[in-house]
């Protein structure tokens, strides 16, 4: 049972590997065993898509949760649990949950939000994967994921227990110190695997063989004469003694020798270090043996050389690519050259050259993306060898150039080549576009115009005129090279192909090869009939057989009207449909399912409306601010079975602890102020709704008479929201108050029992301290006189025993009237930093409602400021009228009308 995980973040990247979606669909079997999350409810019967979707947001909640704590950056632990094949093939849904719940418990996860999906495996292994949620929500702390390996180990061995699989040794909980006596350490890493690949040769195999090599040799000189013999090559680096393989590949001598470094070092002290060639000396000593055994390439092949750079390839390769119109004529190009073309992993492209090292083409293309895509789209992956066939196949070419071919005859004498002759033309440099296919097609046109023309062979029979291309069978695919049709078989242009009736007449054929086509299952043959009336037509042929219908001769006129805002929106009408809500019962009496969010289906919570609301929760000073602060918003605060319950203008009802990342424990706390019972039910706020267009008189000051009206309404109005506001400002401070009372009382009773338990570990001290005094008094020389007096009285040793236990109490007692006397001094110091706070809060009161008082006697005055000031203004605008009427009196008369 092997178990292996780790923290991590992505949650996009997360959700779409655990379901197979997206770039990580590998074909295999997927299942989802667990969701335990609010996202998770309703996934059944969804597909792959829909289920990684709602993974991906409970896995960003689960982000979000971490990146809000103080050092949180990954929020998801995936761990991994793959049994062996032939047990986790048999392994039911409740056993693969109880894995999930064992390494729960080790990791410390009990009770998070978690996922569990079960892979197939590409490799026939099937697995599964766990996903945990790392904050915890009581306390919004990271869960520490320190020593996960040796948590794993003790998860995979109590799996290993509990289901009888066989036992497999670790380095932690589950090392078997008898047959693993020292801590066990990996044979290779990751670098040594891949230089294995390279050198074709694992590391098990090189070490064994170096093994017996030094075991054989008597000192450093002939271990370094046999690592020669073999062609390896000793040299000199950080670490010490290297050795370099044929291939270029290093390694540590110590490694692959059994010894450590110093025992190394000792065994080649007859070999000088510093003489020794450094790493890239010897790589270029194994190039040059290496170039020294191939046989010389012929002078017009282009072989990439040994020696050549990653430039210069890249710049071969890509002027390769660029005199290839095609993949094809590219991938020819690359033969001629000595290159063999392979594919890799997820079906990429690689190239391998005469010393089978594999380079990537994308990369020495000189093109990328989408073009490089495009351009190699012509090649299908399935045709060319993977990478490990290609890599043998060159190596197996380079195997045969190696043979050493037939010995030459000492009794036949060479001729010497003849000299190039000037009357023939030079051979022709090799042409890129030989294979490509437009060279193709010319070539085997001119080879049936040779053959026409031959007179030796006999001239084939002459072709019937072929019907036109649409009227023909179907055309032969793409990839099958058509021969040019010889120019007496040239059929005329059709110029009435595009006309309207052809697309009827081509129509046709295509409906008749429908018919016939073998997977369709054909109508049965109808005899013609008369056309019925449309009370007696037959029934529609069931949907499985499908009809084609032949279009009629006169072809459909264009509708203009097509794309106009009618036709569209009556396009639109039957998608639009939605269920009317009655117009006399705008907002529901009750809910379809439950009066709050907890009882109704889950829904997505807007976050939008989820920020806004955390947001006015934050500014608040407390229970009765934020209450105000949702009425401003437009929400109404009400009760509801799952508690707090927030009634928006349109009359939706949502949970407010939903919308509030925090703790239920703190949130219930800081709404303590407003207890449920006292704000009112989802249906009484639907119902005032409805009342809300109804004028409601405002409630009168409080010890104001029956029948009293105020003599200036607007001062009533005034001093009424200064009293209104005064109210609610006191209230705001009370509770305020009352939260600083509550917060100090925490923190004093904390420092009472933090200071108690470290005056508790000096009392100890002193105790150990008079307990080991008795002790030592009693050792000795001093204790061999107590033991001879205790023999010869008696009774002055049982008052010696007396005293003691005397003594014993006596400081018993001592430090527990100590421990009572500081309790009470803490306690004291409490009660008075108590009384302080209570004082002060009394001062703030007192102040802040001697400000309200102060401030409304200034707005008092000032209104009564502003009314004089308003009244002196309206009696000089009167007089001022006046006098304007009275000087109009004293002109001269108005003119008289004309006739």
């Amino acid at each position: 049972m092997i178990v292996k995980g780790g923290a991590r973040s992505g949650p996009y990247q997360c959700a779409t590997y655990l379901m197979r979606v997206g770039r990580y669909d590998t074909g295999e079997e997927v299942e989802l065993i667990e969701f335990r999350s609010p996202w998770g409810a309703g996934v059944a019967g969804k597909s792959r898509q829909e289920i990684a979707d709602l993974m991906v947001e409970a896995f960003r909640d689960m982000q979000d949760l971490a990146e809000g704590t103080k050092n949180g950056r990954d929020g998801l632990y995936r761990s991994e649990i793959s049994p062996a094949p032939k047990y986790a093939r048999g392994m039911t849904r409740e056993q693969i949950i109880r894995t999930a719940d064992i390494l729960e418990e080790e990791l410390g996860f009990q009770g998070q939000d978690r996922v569990i999906v079960r892979h197939a495996g590409t490799d026939g292994r099937p697995h599964w994967h766990v996903v945990w949620q790392r904050v915890n929500l009581d306390t919004m702390m990271m869960i520490p994921d320190s020593f996960n390996y040796v948590a794993h180990e003790r998860a995979s061995k109590r799996m290993e227990l509990e289901f009888g699989h066989e036992f497999v040794a670790g380095k932690h909980a589950k090392r078997d110190r008898e047959r693993q006596p020292e801590f066990p350490r990996q044979d290779h890493d990751y670098a040594e695997a891949q230089m294995a690949q390279r050198s074709n040769m694992t590391p098990e195999e090189r070490k064994e063989k170096m093994t017996a090599m030094r075991v054989t040799a008597a000192n450093g000189q002939e271990l370094k004469k046999a690592l020669e013999d073999e062609g390896y090559v000793l040299a000199k680096g950080e670490r010490g003694y290297l050795v370099v393989d044929g291939a270029g590949v290093h390694s540590v001598l110590s490694r692959n020798i059994g010894l450590k470094k110093d025992e190394t070092a000792a065994f080649m002290a007859a070999v000088p270090f510093e003489a020794l060639p450094t790493i890239e000396q010897a790589k270029k000593m194994q190039e040059a043996k290496k170039l020294s055994a191939r046989p010389p390439a012929p002078a017009a092949a282009q072989t990439p050389s040994g020696e050549m750079t990653d430039a210069e390839r890249k710049a071969q390769i890509s002027a390769l690519r660029q005199k290839s119109d095609s993949a094809p004529a590219f991938k020819n190009a690359l033969e001629e050259v000595g290159y063999l073309l392979a594919h890799g992993p997820r079906n990429g492209f690689y190239v391998i050259d005469r010393d089978a090292e594999i380079f990537n083409l994308s990369r020495l293309s000189g093109i990328s993306g989408k073009e490089y895509k495009e351009f190699m789209a012509g090649i299908d992956p399935a045709s060319v060898p993977d990478v490990e066939k290609g890599k043998a196949i060159q190596q197996a070419r380079a195997a045969e150039a190696l043979k050493p071919g037939p010995e030459e005859s000492k009794f036949l004498a060479v001729p010497d080549a003849p000299p190039p002759s000037k009357f023939l033309p030079e051979k022709p440099a090799y042409n890129f576009d030989t294979y490509s296919p437009a060279r193709v097609a010319e070539r085997e046109a001119a080879r049936l115009k040779e053959l026409e023309a031959s007179k030796f062979l006999k001239r084939p029979p002459a072709k019937t005129p072929e019907p036109p291309i649409h009227e023909a069978t179907p055309v032969p695919p793409p990839q099958q090279v058509q021969p040019t049709v010889p120019p007496q078989a040239v059929k005329p242009l059709d110029l009435s192909y595009y006309s309207p009736a052809g697309p009827t007449e081509r129509e046709t054929p295509r409906a008749k090869e429908l018919e016939a086509s073998k997977f369709i299952n054909p109508a049965p043959a109808k005899i013609p009939e008369p056309p019925a009336p449309a009370k007696e037509r037959t029934a529609a042929p069931p949907p499985q057989q499908i009809q084609p219908e032949v279009p009629s001769k006169a072809p459909k006129p264009l509708d203009l009207n097509y794309y106009s805002p009618a036709r569209t929106e009556e396009r639109e009408v039957p998608r639009k449909r939605e269920p009317e809500r009655p117009p006399e019962n705008p907002l529901p009496l009750k809910p379809e399912r439950g009066e709050d969010a907890q009882q109704r289906p889950w829904r997505k919570i807007d976050p939008d409306r989820k920020t806004h609301i955390t947001s006015l929760k934050a500014w608040a000073d407390g229970a009765q601010d934020f209450k105000r602060a949702l009425e401003e918003a437009g929400y109404t605060l009400a009760s509801g079975k799952g508690g707090y319950t927030l009634v928006d203008k349109d009359g939706k009802v949502f949970n407010l602890f939903a919308h509030i990342p925090e703790n239920k424990i703190r949130l219930e706390a800081f709404m303590s102020p407003i207890p449920l019972s006292s704000l009112p039910s989802v249906e009484d706020v639907w119902e005032a709704r409805k009342k809300r267009g109804v004028w409601v008189p405002p409630h009168p000051i409080a010890n104001t008479p029956a029948g009293w009206a105020p003599e200036d309404q607007k001062l009533y109005d005034l001093e009424r929201s200064l009293l209104r506001r005064a109210e609610d400002e006191l209230s705001s401070l009370k509770e305020l108050h009352s939260r600083q009372i509550r917060v100090t009382e925490i923190d004093l009773d904390r420092e009472v029992v933090q200071k108690m338990g470290e005056y508790k570990t000096i009392q100890d001290r002193q105790l150990e301290a008079f307990l080991a005094a008795r002790k030592e008094s009693r050792s000795g020389y001093q204790a061999v006189l107590d033991g001879i007096q205790s023999r010869l009285n008696p009774t002055l040793a049982a008052e010696k025993a007396q005293a003691r236990q005397k003594e014993f109490i006596d400081f018993h007692r001592r430090l527990a009237k100590e421990r009572a006397d500081y309790e009470n001094l803490l306690q004291q110091t409490k009660q008075e930093r108590m009384e302080l706070l209570h004082e002060r809060q009394a001062y703030e009161l007192t102040s802040r409602e001697t400000k309200l008082e102060e401030d409304r006697e200034r707005y008092v005055s000032e209104y009564h400021e502003a009314e004089r000031l308003r009244a002196e203004y309206e009696a000089q605008s009167i007089h001022d009228e006046l006098e304007k009427n009275d000087g109009l009196g004293d002109g001269p008369p108005p003119p008289k009308l004309g006739k």
